[in-house]
């Protein structure tokens, strides 16, 4: 019923489901099945949706694909999004190029460009441009990813990924251009020498039922010695330690030493240099010492 209605000039295009593209005036080679799919479309262009409500905003959005029910809703002009699943990006309006996969999947992005949001429940952030989300925060517990290990980059300026406690991945910048406040690291170092270095086995063991010997921290027990040093978890909890940042500190540890090191050896170099003076002076009045004796005698013998 209604599907179609109001057709004028566009070509190639297949509605099944009440009022599905029921607005369409010069739009060209869409496809909409379901109730209300497509159906504000008036010159919008090769958008597929199949689902009810898919795409129902969608006026002259082109090249966008709506798979379930109430997927890309809200989308009006945008082109170029794949959304499959229930509600995957529902609240997406002009947003372009983006990517949802899963129910609900980037339910919450609006304006946004070029984001990837894989996973059932994974809503993204609205506004948020160029984010790729793998799963949702709290619901997977591990990722598996093959071709990483023992595999060598093809450049040589591979540098570590780090991982905060929203699991955002990302790398530490270390340019001044993105520093402020820079000075020498000082005293700061110091309460290296109060961590207790151990030896400890995981609680749980390995695939293979093994639980091997481990060298590290205990982090809550750096937590009280370097408070700086512990990561806590979003809760708060004391969770790992920035064994990261342990090089640097004791870099500044090894210099720090290396400068008494060099001053302690100065200082010999100056102490044996004037214990050889002396020796040359004690060396010279023993010498002047026994010409005397010597002048002494031949003195006596003329007498």
């Amino acid at each position: 019923m209604n599907a179609l209605a109001s057709n004028i000039t566009g070509q190639l295009n297949t509605a099944s489901g009440m009022d599905a593209l029921q607005s369409n005036t010069a739009g060209v080679a869409n496809t909409a099945s379901g109730m209300n799919a497509l159906q504000s479309n008036t010159t919008g262009d090769d958008n597929t949706a199949s689902g009810s409500y898919a795409l129902q905003s969608n006026t002259a959005g082109v090249n966008n694909t709506a798979s379930g029910s109430l997927a890309l809703r809200s989308s009006t002009t945008s082109f170029g999004n794949t959304a499959s699943g229930y509600a995957a990006l529902l609240s997406n309006t002009t947003g372009s190029r983006n990517v949802a996969v899963g129910v609900e999947a980037g339910d919450l992005a609006t304006t946004g460009s070029d984001n990837i949001y894989l996973g059932a429940g994974v809503e993204g952030v609205a506004g948020e441009s160029k984010t790729m989300y793998l799963g949702r925060q709290g619901t997977q517990t591990k990722t598996v990813i093959a071709g990483i290990r023992g595999s060598t980059t093809g450049v040589a300026n591979a540098i570590p990924v780090v991982i905060d406690s929203n699991g955002q991945l990302g790398t530490v910048s270390s340019s001044v251009r993105f520093k402020e406040d820079i000075h020498d690291m000082g005293a700061a170092s110091h309460a290296v020498f109060g961590l207790r270095p151990v030896t400890f086995r995981y609680k749980a063991p390995y695939r293979d039922g093994t639980k091997p010997l481990q060298y590290g921290l205990v982090a809550e027990e750096v937590a009280e010695v370097f408070p700086d040093l512990a990561v806590r978890d979003a809760e708060g909890r004391v969770e790992t330690v920035h064994y990261e940042t342990l090089s640097v500190l004791l870099l500044n540890e090894v210099q720090q030493q290396q400068t008494e090191i060099e001053k302690q050896q100065a200082e010999m170099r100056q102490q044996r240099t004037r214990i050889e003076q002396q020796q040359t002076e004690m060396q010279q009045a023993r010498r002047v010492e026994a010409l005397e004796r010597r002048l002494d005698q031949v003195l006596a013998k003329s007498k």
